[in-house]
């Protein structure tokens, strides 16, 4: 049974973003960057009186998440005196949160795969120029996303349900790690996951152009 091609163009207009975003999100959220930079920022562990430096529980946060560290603990002052500053119920969220992003990671594999799939059909099919087009479909479909994300309320709105959505599956708002993570941090989140998931976008692009070109001829 034949695939109509503008079907297999549609699926790659929504793929090229979503694997834009969801590397980027891996990315960003499994390092240490992200996070040293807004504690920093914001004072947050200052204004807590939290003896830990930012750089510390970015480097803790990171290596949980990227699965180097087993257990999401650290000794350090806090409220007074010096103790294990995360909570058995902080562990299981944060454990929760891991899991989303495994399983984004994953999703965002498998879209991997599925696009090259369809790049390669459209290719057979001698179609360059569809995947061309359906690659700045996509990239337009990208700036609405983000334009709506940053600009208009529904950013502040994405950002409060991801924000209480990380809370009902472990953790507490008035907990440490509920303080850490505030709708700061979600919003420091969304503007580097932008910058980083155009940056991908772009080289998504290159490598797009660099396929679907045609050759040319050239006389002497």
């Amino acid at each position: 049974m034949k695939v109509d091609k503008r079907i297999l163009a549609g699926l790659l207009i929504i793929i090229i973003p979503f694997v834009s975003i969801g590397l980027a999100a891996n990315i960003l959220t499994r390092l240490p960057d992200l996070y040293a930079y807004e504690f920093t920022k914001s004072k947050v562990t200052e204004e807590i009186r939290l003896s830990a430096k930012p750089a510390e529980i970015g480097q803790l946060f990171s290596g949980y998440l990227a699965g180097k560290v087993l257990e999401l603990q650290l000794v350090a002052e806090y409220q007074g005196r010096t103790k294990q500053i995360f909570t058995m119920k902080d562990q299981i969220g944060m454990h929760n949160v891991r899991k989303l992003i495994d399983s984004l990671l994953l999703m965002t594999v498998l879209s991997i795969l599925v696009g090259f799939l369809l790049t390669y059909r459209l290719i057979r099919k001698n179609e360059k120029e569809l995947v061309r087009t359906a690659y700045k479909y996509s990239a337009a479909l990208f700036l609405i996303f983000w334009i709506s994300i940053l600009i208009t309320p529904i950013g502040e709105f994405l950002g409060s349900y991801i924000q209480k959505l990380i809370f009902d599956i472990g953790f507490e708002a008035d907990s440490l790690l509920g303080i850490l993570l505030s709708s700061s941090f979600f919003q420091t989140w969304f503007v580097f996951n932008f910058i980083a998931a155009a940056i991908i976008l772009f080289i998504l692009g290159l490598i797009i152009w660099k396929f679907t070109r045609e050759r040319r001829m050239f006389v002497y």
